[in-house]
């Protein structure tokens, strides 16, 4: 879905993925601070989005999903069940 959904302007950027993702799936903008769960704690478990990037990039040149599929799966599912989505 990420990778041929055309809803991504760079996968490869976990913050504009985050938001674009985030404007996509809830009725409203998230505050910065739950924007930043949703980057930092949720999508990038901690790490840094350098490491997001180069993750991403090795999905791409090797077609093997590893190591992209788990915070992208984890990403979707939170949002799914978040607040935001569960006021609507």
């Amino acid at each position: 879905f990420v990778q041929n959904s055309n809803l991504f302007s760079d996968a490869s950027d976990g913050t504009a993925l985050v938001q674009e993702l985030t404007d996509y799936l809830l009725p409203e903008t998230p505050s910065t601070d739950r924007f930043d769960y949703f980057l930092n704690e949720v999508f990038l478990d901690n790490l840094s989005l350098l490491d997001w990037y180069y993750s991403w990039n090795g999905y791409l040149n090797s077609n093997d999903p590893t190591a992209v599929r788990i915070p992208l799966e984890t990403l979707f599912t939170t949002l799914l069940s978040s607040q935001e989505v569960q006021c609507m």
